[in-house]
C-alpha cells in the first residue's frame, strides 16, 4: 500500500532566492526542508506527498512551492495559495498547473471591507479555472462561512459528482473550529458539503 501525506510544508534555506514575509513563522532549526521530509517519510514509510504552499513564510508567492514540486516529481505534487483579489492569479493558477506540477488550490476567502467572503465573485473565477484544469480545491475557512462553502458548492456541483480527477475538500476547512464564533456547531461546513452531494 503506498502511503501519502496529503498536507506537508516546506522551506527553503535560500531566503535570497526566496524571500519569506518580515516575520515568518518558521519551523525549528535544521527542520521543514524537502531534505527533512525526505528523512521523515523514510521513518514513517510515506511514498508520496502533497506540499501545501506555506503563505505564512511566503505569504502569496508559491515560487518555492512551484519549483519544488517540479523538481521533486513524482513524489511530490503542489497545493498552491493565490491571492483571490490578485487579478493575475486565474492565470498564474493555469500556469503553476501546466507547468509546475500544482494538482490543488488552497481557496481562502476574498477580504471585504465587511470581512472575508467566500461567495465572492473573485473566488468564484479561481474555482471555474480550478475546475477547467481538473485540480482539487482545499478550502479554508472559519465555521462561519459555512452556508457560503454550501452557496459554492450547489454553483460547482460537477466538482463533487462529476470529475474523478478534480473536486472539492474541505480540508483544513475549520482549521480553528474550536474557536470560531459558532463553536457549538462543529462540523457544520463538512455537514453542508455532504448536503450538497447527497442532493
Amino acid at each position: 500500500m503506498r502511503v501519502t501525506d496529503t498536507h506537508v510544508h516546506i522551506y527553503s534555506n535560500d531566503e535570497i532566492r526566496y524571500p519569506m514575509v518580515a516575520e515568518p513563522l518558521r519551523p525549528p532549526p535544521g527542520t521543514g526542508t524537502v531534505a527533512h521530509l525526505r528523512r521523515e517519510m523514510a521513518d514513517n514509510g510515506v511514498q508520496r506527498v502533497v506540499a501545501i504552499h506555506t503563505s505564512t513564510a511566503y505569504c502569496w508567492d508559491n515560487r518555492f512551492l512551484a519549483d519544488s514540486a517540479t523538481a521533486n516529481l513524482p513524489w511530490m505534487v503542489g497545493c498552491c495559495t493565490l491571492n483571490p483579489l490578485d487579478p493575475a492569479s486565474p492565470d498564474r493558477l493555469r500556469d503553476l498547473v501546466r507547468h509546475n506540477n500544482v494538482r490543488a488550490m488552497r481557496s481562502l476567502p476574498a477580504e471585504g471591507s465587511a470581512g472575508p467572503v467566500l461567495n465572492d465573485p473573485r473566488v468564484e473565477t479561481l474555482w471555474r479555472v480550478a475546475d477547467d484544469e481538473s485540480i482539487v480545491i482545499n478550502v479554508l475557512i472559519h465555521l462561519d462561512l459555512a452556508d457560503e462553502l454550501e452557496q459554492m458548492l450547489r454553483r460547482h456541483g460537477r466538482l463533487i459528482r462529476r470529475k474523478p480527477r478534480a473536486s472539492v475538500r474541505v480540508a483544513s476547512a475549520l482549521a480553528q473550529e474550536a474557536f470560531a464564533p459558532r463553536a457549538s456547531e462543529p462540523g457544520r461546513a463538512v455537514r453542508a458539503a455532504h448536503r450538497v452531494r447527497s442532493d
